[in-house]
């Protein structure tokens, strides 16, 4: 008597691939390290949407478009004074220390400004592409988390440097 090789049924393979999804989905978030996603992450990119389209709206418009960094109300508002970003919970703008950088062929020399720290930075976008120099910085609430932000005033381009290493890793 041949006895007849029996496999599993097409509903059988169903459960089990459902069994192992379920499983799949419960654990592998805890081994490939996947959790929430840290909000931080957005900031930079959030950010410099904002200010790059202030810049493309002076060019396109062909009229400048002045914004303001307000240090006390934690936004950035356009020329009406209307909020058009304010940083997460917890982070802030904050003006750079008043500092002179000179550069000469052998040497930098930094001079402290005996100057009271701005409650507020100025923006202004010309049809040209070019800014008003600005610089300023936006911190988290993790100590030096955060980043540097300067406006170049021949190109009116954002640069954002990270304030520690950790930052590079976003």
């Amino acid at each position: 008597m041949i006895k007849q090789a029996r496999g599993f049924t097409l509903v059988e393979l169903l459960i089990v691939m459902v069994l192992l999804a379920i499983a799949a989905a419960m654990v592998g978030p805890r081994l490939w390290g996947m959790v929430e996603p840290d909000p931080a992450r957005d900031i930079p990119r959030l950010l410099g949407d904002r200010i790059d389209r202030m810049r493309g709206e002076a060019i396109i418009k062909t009229t400048a478009q002045d914004a303001v960094v307000n240090l006390v109300d934690n936004t950035l508002s356009d020329s009406d004074g209307k909020a058009i970003w304010t940083p997460p919970e917890g982070w802030q703008f904050t003006a750079l220390p008043n500092v002179e950088v000179r550069e000469t062929a052998t040497t930098t020399l930094v001079t402290k400004k005996e100057e009271a720290p701005p409650d507020r930075i100025a923006l202004r976008f010309n049809p040209d592409g070019s800014a008003n120099e600005a610089r300023f910085q936006l911190t988290g609430p993790d100590s030096g988390q955060g980043w540097t932000i300067a406006i170049a005033p021949l190109t009116g381009r954002m640069t954002m440097t990270p304030l520690n290493e950790r930052d590079h890793a976003h």
